[in-house]
């Protein structure tokens, strides 16, 4: 039964974003911004359902596509507490920790382990600090509250940014230019988010997270 959740799961993830999520923008979003949110949405399955194989999936696909991610000093994470039920940030997009949390949770599965063992071998093919790719940033937004940051995009290059958050409540996403003027949002009513925009210069953009639900969020923040 899990193995099917975890295929219905792959199929949301990986369907047209206007039928799986909501979103504000129209264009193709580009292939590595779509293996990231089904990378996103594997760890979110694995927590949720403390399945130890949607993490090593997720790694899997690490393995392939390899992230930037943004340091936030508003969460710590663990790479050893694997003892108990993991309790940490649902979107930590690290091969190496995925695959301890995978290896924790499918001790009696022993396929499962042998993908791991792969999975561990194709990222020794590759260097663990590479960092092209899209960026991430793990992050957490209280009930009734909006967490800002600000990143810089190129000019003339369409922007993505995504927003995926943990399943408990409604998130809206944002862009601000420097004169503070919304030039992009997302504000449906679920909390996957989605905006592109094109910059006419390089120059740093104000990007907000609005909770309006009464409890924490965690989320990722994705982009090119």
């Amino acid at each position: 039964m899990k193995f099917f959740s975890l295929i219905i799961l792959l199929w949301f993830a990986t369907v047209p974003l206007g039928i799986a999520q909501k979103r504000a923008a129209t264009a193709k979003v580009p292939p590595e911004i779509q293996t990231l949110k089904t990378m996103a949405y594997l760890t979110r399955y694995g927590h949720t359902h403390q399945d130890g194989l949607s993490f090593i999936q997720a790694a899997r696909l690490l393995a392939k596509q390899p992230v930037e991610v943004i340091p936030n000093n508003q969460i710590e994470i663990s790479l050893s507490d694997t003892s108990a039920r993991l309790r940490q940030h649902p979107f930590m997009l690290n091969a190496d920790t995925l695959l301890a949390w995978g290896r924790r949770l499918s001790q009696n599965n022993t396929a499962a382990l042998t993908l791991a063992d792969q999975v561990d071998w194709e990222l020794g093919l590759r260097s663990r600090g590479r960092t092209e790719g899209p960026k991430t940033m793990a992050a957490q937004v209280k009930g009734g509250s909006s967490f800002a940051t600000t990143w810089s995009f190129k000019g003339s290059e369409k922007a993505i940014v995504s927003v995926i958050g943990d399943g408990d409540n409604d998130l809206d996403l944002f862009v601000f230019d420097k004169h503070n003027n919304i030039i992009a949002q997302d504000d449906s009513h679920t909390d996957a988010c989605e905006v592109q925009f094109t910059p006419s210069n390089k120059a740093d953009y104000k990007i907000v997270v609005k909770n309006w639900g009464s409890s924490y969020s965690d989320f990722i923040l994705i982009t090119n």
